[in-house]
């Protein structure tokens, strides 16, 4: 996992899910979690699903980190990664993936915001409210991930 947050720059944190849907809400659990304590140089926002609007609110920033679920059994607890920008075929106006909203953000915007993701593994996606309890705990270990690498980041600055 090769996440360095700069925290001389502005940090969009967005988190994608869907509550109604047991660990579809990852996501949002992770906004939730630092929402009470909220890192400075960080905004937050949520949405179910992402949209090609999002090109242009990525565009502000020059880092962003989604947060969504994961069904891959290759994730044991979560995953960080980088999205490089790819231009799908598969535009839809139900679903774009992390990659297409960046390239169009590259191609629309001249911008191209250092990107990565932070993959939760999910277990149950029926509808319901609330997470699973092996979901809750691979979300802790995802938050504790991020706020190590926030911590790191402000003491390197001293």
């Amino acid at each position: 996992m090769t996440y360095v947050f700069d925290s001389k720059q502005p940090l969009f944190i967005y988190g994608i899910g869907n509550v109604g849907r047991q660990d579809d809400g990852l996501g949002w659990a992770f906004i939730e979690a630092l929402e009470d304590n909220p890192p400075s140089n960080v905004e937050t926002f949520r949405n179910y699903q992402l949209n090609i609007e999002d090109a242009e609110i990525i565009s502000h920033y020059s880092q962003v980190l989604f947060v969504d679920a994961s069904k891959s059994e290759s994730v044991e607890t979560f995953r960080c990664r980088a999205v490089e920008p790819y231009a799908s075929l598969s535009f839809t106006s139900h679903y774009l993936s992390m990659e297409s909203v960046l390239a169009l953000c590259q191609n629309v915007y001249n911008k191209t915001p250092v990107t990565h993701v932070i993959e939760i593994r999910g277990y149950a996606w029926e509808l319901q409210q609330g997470l699973t309890n092996q979901a809750q705990q691979n979300l802790d270990m995802a938050v504790g991930f991020f706020k190590n690498r926030i911590k790191s980041a402000y003491a390197d600055l001293s």
